[in-house]
């Protein structure tokens, strides 16, 4: 198992330690849009909305750079980080 796939395996149950295996992913993977956007959703699963908005915007702009994304990925990703920053920025209470 990878540690994104544990780390999202936690999200619901043990937020925290979610976002502390995220955190650990992007100092590992400084380069990786889904490294910040699954920090941005842990954090915004732990009830930390300017953190997850913060870690979805850099997942945004990391995507043109990130080497292990296809140009069909880095577009469907592109679309995605956007509607889910779009939600987060509209959505009043995070879930915890």
């Amino acid at each position: 198992m990878n540690l994104d796939r544990f780390g999202r395996m936690r999200l619901g149950h043990d937020n925290a330690t979610a976002r502390e295996v995220f955190r650990y992913i992007v100092r590992k993977h400084p380069t990786s849009a889904n490294a910040y956007r699954s920090l941005a959703e842990g954090s915004y699963a732990a009830g930390d909305r300017p953190a997850a908005l913060e870690a979805m915007a850099k997942a945004l702009a990391s995507i043109p750079e990130d080497p292990a994304l296809s140009d069909t990925q880095k577009k469907q990703m592109t679309k995605d980080v956007k509607k889910n920053l779009a939600e987060m920025n509209s959505s009043v209470n995070p879930s915890k």
